[in-house]
């Protein structure tokens, strides 16, 4: 990763967005992961909690 001032960020104006987007992309799939896990926890839970498998994250 290159510093570059928030003035040239500004002024290239599609490189922020872009990593705006790469971010929020980011946020949503670490999200959904751990709803994910929440919900087959509860799912396990919910069955009597004997199959509660250990997902690799």
């Amino acid at each position: 990763m290159e510093n570059t001032p928030p003035e040239h960020t500004y002024a290239s104006g599609g490189w922020s967005d872009e990593r705006r987007r790469m971010e929020l992309l980011r946020m949503m799939e670490l999200r959904d992961r751990r709803l994910s896990r929440m919900m087959g926890f509860a799912a396990a839970v919910n069955s009597g909690g004997e199959q509660i498998e250990s997902s690799g994250g």
